[in-house]
């Protein structure tokens, strides 16, 4: 019985106390997170202005059909148009007051080499 008032009390958890080393190691590992959100966000930032860039060098304005508003993760807008007898239906982003609802008419710009590429009258860009 007196051999157990000797052992030592095992805890699984570690009692040792954070290190300086410790804290630089979160601050790294949070700053390379916050690095990785970053670099995203200026990736979709880019492709988006490479591809109203890429309208703006060769469009056409047409009408299209709202087919959907999505407030879901910002606000977009979904829109259908015909471009030689094809029907696109696509998205873009709402940065202007919407005055219209689905199923209203709404002006687009398409790109004529690539008419999947457009962007509707309530985009900055338009």
């Amino acid at each position: 019985m007196n051999n157990n008032r000797n052992k030592k009390n095992i805890n699984p958890i570690s009692q040792e106390k954070t290190t300086v080393k410790d804290y630089f190691k979160l601050g790294v590992i949070l700053a390379i997170i916050i690095l990785f959100f970053v670099w995203i966000g200026v990736y979709l930032i880019e492709e988006k202005s490479d591809e109203v860039q890429y309208i703006r060098e060769d469009y056409t304005i047409t009408k299209g059909i709202i087919t959907d508003i999505t407030l879901y993760k910002g606000k977009s807008v979904t829109v259908k148009y015909l471009v030689n007898g094809k029907i696109y239906k696509e998205s873009d982003g709402i940065d202007k007051k919407m005055t219209k609802v689905r199923g209203d008419s709404i002006n687009i710009k398409y790109s004529n080499k690539k008419p999947e590429l457009m962007i509707s009258e309530y985009n900055w860009d338009y």
